[in-house]
């Protein structure tokens, strides 16, 4: 009987003793991870907007180089100036040659994030 109780004893004693160490460390592991989830989170959102800042940096740039442009300029004054048709022709054709350069160099892709699932963002 006393044997028994002995080995009940021990047996209750490790295994509270086992639950106690289990969870300090599933605890702290739980915490380490959190910690570095967040570090990487914060580290993806910062590119991501040094990014986003670089690419409306270029828009504005490109959108300056847009206005001084000189073929388009010279088109938009000879339709200005009544050029009819043609310099119709030539201000649509001027207009979409600078714009889609323009789109070439201002790409959303250039961010680097995309959506994976359930809103989560994943970087590129």
């Amino acid at each position: 009987m006393l044997k028994k109780r002995l080995f009940i004893s021990y047996t209750v004693l490790i295994s509270l003793f086992m639950i106690v160490v289990l969870t300090a460390v599933n605890r702290a592991v739980s915490g380490t991870i959190d910690t570095q989830m967040e570090s990487v989170t914060r580290e993806a959102v910062e590119v991501g907007v040094r990014d986003i800042n670089s690419l409306f940096s270029d828009m504005f740039s490109e959108t300056l180089n847009l206005c001084v442009d000189r073929q388009l300029q010279a088109a938009l004054t000879d339709f200005a100036d009544g050029g009819g048709e043609a310099a119709g022709r030539a201000v649509r054709e001027e207009g979409e040659r600078a714009i889609s350069g323009l789109r070439r160099k201002l790409t959303v892709e250039k961010v680097g994030l995309y959506p994976v699932r359930d809103g989560e963002l994943y970087r590129g």
